[in-house]
Protein backbone atom coordinates (compact mmCIF):
# COMPACT_ATOMS: atom_id res chain seq x y z
CA UNK A 1 0.00 0.00 0.00
CA UNK A 2 1.36 3.56 -0.84
CA UNK A 3 1.91 6.63 1.08
CA UNK A 4 -0.50 8.33 -0.77
CA UNK A 5 -3.15 5.71 -0.52
CA UNK A 6 -2.83 5.17 3.40
CA UNK A 7 -3.47 9.40 3.13
CA UNK A 8 -6.34 9.09 0.75
CA UNK A 9 -8.08 6.59 3.28
CA UNK A 10 -7.57 8.36 6.67
CA UNK A 11 -8.56 11.58 4.93
CA UNK A 12 -11.80 9.43 3.79
CA UNK A 13 -12.12 7.99 7.29
CA UNK A 14 -11.78 11.38 9.18
CA UNK A 15 -13.99 13.72 7.15
CA UNK A 16 -17.17 11.03 6.65
CA UNK A 17 -17.05 12.85 3.66
CA UNK A 18 -17.08 9.05 1.78
CA UNK A 19 -18.63 6.08 3.57
CA UNK A 20 -16.12 3.27 3.71
CA UNK A 21 -18.70 0.43 2.87
CA UNK A 22 -15.50 -2.11 2.73
CA UNK A 23 -15.35 -1.28 6.62
CA UNK A 24 -19.05 -2.02 7.04
CA UNK A 25 -18.68 -4.87 5.73
CA UNK A 26 -15.85 -6.12 7.57
CA UNK A 27 -17.76 -5.50 10.46
CA UNK A 28 -20.77 -7.60 9.10
CA UNK A 29 -17.75 -10.49 8.55
CA UNK A 30 -16.87 -10.16 11.78
CA UNK A 31 -19.71 -10.15 13.96
CA UNK A 32 -21.32 -12.39 11.70
CA UNK A 33 -17.88 -15.18 12.52
CA UNK A 34 -17.58 -14.14 16.19
CA UNK A 35 -21.65 -15.71 16.84
CA UNK A 36 -20.21 -18.90 14.83
CA UNK A 37 -17.22 -19.09 16.84
CA UNK A 38 -18.54 -19.06 20.07
CA UNK A 39 -21.19 -21.40 19.33
CA UNK A 40 -18.28 -23.61 17.96
CA UNK A 41 -16.66 -23.66 21.31
CA UNK A 42 -19.17 -25.80 22.23
CA UNK A 43 -18.25 -28.18 20.37
CA UNK A 44 -14.26 -27.96 19.85
CA UNK A 45 -11.81 -30.04 21.80
CA UNK A 46 -10.43 -26.93 23.81
CA UNK A 47 -11.44 -26.95 27.48
CA UNK A 48 -14.27 -23.90 27.71
CA UNK A 49 -17.17 -22.75 29.73
CA UNK A 50 -19.50 -25.14 28.93
CA UNK A 51 -18.78 -28.10 26.58
CA UNK A 52 -21.23 -30.60 24.69
CA UNK A 53 -20.57 -34.56 25.34
CA UNK A 54 -19.13 -34.87 21.60
CA UNK A 55 -16.57 -32.48 20.15
CA UNK A 56 -16.04 -32.24 16.29
CA UNK A 57 -12.63 -31.86 14.57
CA UNK A 58 -14.73 -29.73 12.31
CA UNK A 59 -15.23 -27.19 14.85
CA UNK A 60 -11.51 -27.44 16.24
CA UNK A 61 -10.50 -26.64 12.50
CA UNK A 62 -12.87 -23.61 12.26
CA UNK A 63 -11.71 -22.36 15.94
CA UNK A 64 -7.68 -22.97 14.82
CA UNK A 65 -8.66 -20.76 11.76
CA UNK A 66 -10.39 -17.82 13.38
CA UNK A 67 -8.07 -17.56 16.10
CA UNK A 68 -4.93 -15.48 14.13
CA UNK A 69 -7.09 -13.06 12.44
CA UNK A 70 -10.53 -12.54 14.21
CA UNK A 71 -10.03 -9.97 17.25
CA UNK A 72 -7.48 -8.20 15.49
CA UNK A 73 -9.64 -7.71 12.80
CA UNK A 74 -11.90 -6.60 15.97
CA UNK A 75 -9.49 -4.07 17.03
CA UNK A 76 -8.57 -2.57 13.02
CA UNK A 77 -12.42 -1.79 13.52
CA UNK A 78 -12.01 0.04 16.63
CA UNK A 79 -9.19 1.67 15.60
CA UNK A 80 -10.58 3.18 12.35
CA UNK A 81 -13.56 4.42 14.61
CA UNK A 82 -11.08 6.34 16.93
CA UNK A 83 -9.35 7.69 14.54
CA UNK A 84 -12.39 9.12 12.82
CA UNK A 85 -13.92 10.23 16.32
CA UNK A 86 -10.70 11.71 17.16
CA UNK A 87 -11.08 14.56 13.98
CA UNK A 88 -14.23 16.01 15.26
CA UNK A 89 -13.82 15.75 19.35
CA UNK A 90 -11.53 17.29 22.27
CA UNK A 91 -9.59 14.92 24.79
CA UNK A 92 -12.43 15.34 27.47
CA UNK A 93 -15.03 14.57 24.11
CA UNK A 94 -13.42 11.58 23.37
CA UNK A 95 -12.84 10.26 27.35
CA UNK A 96 -16.59 10.90 27.70
CA UNK A 97 -17.82 9.45 24.84
CA UNK A 98 -15.40 6.33 25.34
CA UNK A 99 -17.19 6.20 28.96
CA UNK A 100 -20.78 6.35 27.75
CA UNK A 101 -20.18 3.79 25.24
CA UNK A 102 -17.62 1.42 26.01
CA UNK A 103 -17.59 2.14 30.44
CA UNK A 104 -21.48 2.15 31.26
CA UNK A 105 -22.39 -0.89 29.06
CA UNK A 106 -20.07 -2.62 30.61
CA UNK A 107 -20.69 -2.71 34.28
CA UNK A 108 -24.56 -2.28 33.73
CA UNK A 109 -25.10 -4.88 31.26
CA UNK A 110 -22.01 -6.92 32.05
CA UNK A 111 -21.88 -7.23 35.65
CA UNK A 112 -25.32 -7.62 36.60
CA UNK A 113 -26.59 -8.68 32.86
CA UNK A 114 -24.43 -10.77 30.50
CA UNK A 115 -22.25 -12.11 32.76
CA UNK A 116 -24.53 -13.80 35.71
CA UNK A 117 -25.88 -16.31 33.41
CA UNK A 118 -23.09 -17.52 31.36
CA UNK A 119 -21.14 -18.27 35.10
CA UNK A 120 -24.54 -19.60 36.24
CA UNK A 121 -24.35 -22.33 33.71
CA UNK A 122 -20.54 -22.41 34.07
CA UNK A 123 -21.51 -23.98 37.48
CA UNK A 124 -24.80 -25.87 36.47
CA UNK A 125 -22.34 -27.59 33.81
CA UNK A 126 -19.93 -28.72 36.33
CA UNK A 127 -21.88 -29.84 39.24
CA UNK A 128 -20.40 -26.77 41.64
CA UNK A 129 -24.18 -25.40 41.83
CA UNK A 130 -27.43 -26.84 41.37
CA UNK A 131 -30.71 -24.38 42.60
CA UNK A 132 -32.16 -21.75 40.36
CA UNK A 133 -30.76 -18.98 38.15
CA UNK A 134 -32.45 -16.76 40.79
CA UNK A 135 -30.82 -18.44 43.21
CA UNK A 136 -27.63 -18.33 42.25
CA UNK A 137 -27.82 -14.85 41.23
CA UNK A 138 -29.24 -13.85 45.09
CA UNK A 139 -27.04 -15.97 46.72
CA UNK A 140 -23.70 -16.72 44.79
CA UNK A 141 -22.85 -14.26 42.08
CA UNK A 142 -22.18 -11.33 44.78
CA UNK A 143 -20.25 -13.19 47.64
CA UNK A 144 -18.03 -15.80 46.53
CA UNK A 145 -15.40 -13.49 45.12
CA UNK A 146 -14.02 -12.21 41.14
CA UNK A 147 -14.81 -14.54 38.67
CA UNK A 148 -11.25 -16.13 37.25
CA UNK A 149 -9.16 -15.07 40.40
CA UNK A 150 -9.98 -17.86 42.60
CA UNK A 151 -12.36 -21.19 41.74
CA UNK A 152 -15.29 -20.31 43.47
CA UNK A 153 -15.50 -16.75 42.38
CA UNK A 154 -18.38 -15.70 40.59
CA UNK A 155 -18.78 -11.66 39.86
CA UNK A 156 -17.23 -11.15 36.57
CA UNK A 157 -15.57 -7.98 36.85
CA UNK A 158 -13.90 -8.98 33.38
CA UNK A 159 -17.97 -10.13 32.18
CA UNK A 160 -17.30 -12.83 29.62
CA UNK A 161 -16.99 -12.17 26.05
CA UNK A 162 -17.19 -8.36 27.00
CA UNK A 163 -13.51 -8.62 28.02
CA UNK A 164 -12.96 -6.79 24.71
CA UNK A 165 -14.85 -4.04 25.48
CA UNK A 166 -12.69 -3.49 28.43
CA UNK A 167 -9.52 -3.68 26.86
CA UNK A 168 -10.84 -0.95 24.41
CA UNK A 169 -12.18 1.13 27.33
CA UNK A 170 -8.75 1.02 28.81
CA UNK A 171 -6.32 1.18 25.42
CA UNK A 172 -8.46 4.27 24.63
CA UNK A 173 -7.82 6.14 27.82
CA UNK A 174 -4.13 4.86 28.08
CA UNK A 175 -2.95 5.86 24.78
CA UNK A 176 -5.28 9.25 24.00
CA UNK A 177 -2.03 11.43 24.57
CA UNK A 178 -0.57 9.27 21.20
CA UNK A 179 -4.60 9.94 19.76
CA UNK A 180 -3.67 13.40 20.30
CA UNK A 181 0.18 13.52 18.89
CA UNK A 182 -1.24 11.52 16.21
CA UNK A 183 -4.51 14.18 15.21
CA UNK A 184 -1.70 17.09 14.46
CA UNK A 185 0.93 14.55 12.62
CA UNK A 186 -0.92 11.59 11.81
CA UNK A 187 -1.05 11.63 8.26
CA UNK A 188 2.94 12.20 7.95
CA UNK A 189 3.01 9.39 10.27
CA UNK A 190 0.99 6.87 8.60
CA UNK A 191 2.88 8.07 5.64
CA UNK A 192 5.99 7.00 6.72
CA UNK A 193 4.84 3.47 8.11
CA UNK A 194 3.47 3.24 4.64
CA UNK A 195 6.63 3.56 3.45
CA UNK A 196 8.66 1.33 5.85
CA UNK A 197 6.38 -1.50 5.26
CA UNK A 198 6.11 -1.24 1.23
CA UNK A 199 9.47 -3.48 1.74
CA UNK A 200 8.07 -7.15 1.84
CA UNK A 201 10.86 -8.07 4.20
CA UNK A 202 9.73 -5.44 6.85
CA UNK A 203 6.37 -7.16 7.20
CA UNK A 204 8.21 -10.37 8.35
CA UNK A 205 9.33 -8.43 11.33
CA UNK A 206 6.28 -8.05 13.34
CA UNK A 207 5.53 -11.52 13.09
CA UNK A 208 8.85 -12.91 14.54
CA UNK A 209 8.33 -10.26 17.55
CA UNK A 210 5.20 -11.67 18.11
CA UNK A 211 6.39 -15.67 17.87
CA UNK A 212 9.09 -14.68 20.02
CA UNK A 213 7.84 -13.21 22.14
CA UNK A 214 5.14 -16.39 22.60
CA UNK A 215 8.09 -18.74 22.08
CA UNK A 216 10.40 -17.45 25.00
CA UNK A 217 7.68 -15.51 27.38
CA UNK A 218 4.56 -17.61 26.80
CA UNK A 219 2.34 -14.59 25.99
CA UNK A 220 -0.33 -16.75 24.24
CA UNK A 221 -1.44 -17.85 28.10
CA UNK A 222 -3.70 -15.50 30.06
CA UNK A 223 -6.68 -15.83 32.05
CA UNK A 224 -9.81 -17.13 30.07
CA UNK A 225 -13.15 -14.92 30.56
CA UNK A 226 -14.96 -15.36 27.94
Amino acid sequence: MSSSSVDNAATKIASGATRLHYVDWLRVLAMCTIFFFHNARLYDYWDWHIKNVDVSRAADIFIDFCNPWLMPLFFILAAASIYSAMKTRTAGGFAKERTLRLLIPIVILGFFVIGPPQVYLERVASGAFSGSFFQFYGTQYFSNGIYGLNDAGNFTLVPMHMWFLWLLFIFSLVLLPLFLYNKQTGRSLGSRLATLFEKPWTLVVPVLLIALSQAILGLEGALTFG
